[in-house]
């Protein structure tokens, strides 16, 4: 009988990953915080009278992110919609509560990929992969 002596190589937790992930988060958008509304926020938000009330909460189910009633889903995102009114309750239009909360959405959602790739058994390819998910450039209009 043989007796393995190699020292097994552990991987990082998932607390680490998730500092990891929060902390390249918050370098690359950190300074968004103070950027104003831009394009399509006046409408989707400032302008949109359905994040302003809860009863309207029915109607976001049926309408496009513009508020407009049509017979055809041209712009139809509800979750996002519904962000933004959980968001104008607890901030007002204040910019720099949007951006808090789109921050932290991006870091749980970050997380949430890298956890996949880790029920996935993807290894260390699947951690490196989960953070260029989490810097790449592509989510900057989301943050």
């Amino acid at each position: 009988m043989k007796i393995n002596t190699e020292r097994k190589v552990t991987q990082f937790g998932w607390p680490f990953f998730f500092l990891i992930i929060s902390l390249l988060v918050a370098v690359c958008y950190v300074q968004t915080i103070n950027y104003p509304f831009v394009w399509d926020d006046e409408e989707m938000v400032v302008n949109n009278p359905l994040i302003k009330e809860w009863r309207y909460l029915p109607q976001i189910f049926q309408t496009s992110a513009f508020a407009e009633v049509s017979s055809s889903p041209k712009f139809y995102r509800p979750l996002q919609i519904i962000t933004y009114l959980f968001n104008y309750k607890l901030h007002g239009l204040s910019v720099h509560g949007f951006h808090i909360v789109n921050i932290v959405l991006h870091i749980f959602s970050s997380f949430f990929v890298f956890l996949l790739f880790r029920l996935f058994r993807f290894g260390k390819t699947g951690d490196w992969l989960s953070l260029i998910y989490t810097v790449h450039p592509m989510h900057v209009e989301s943050v």
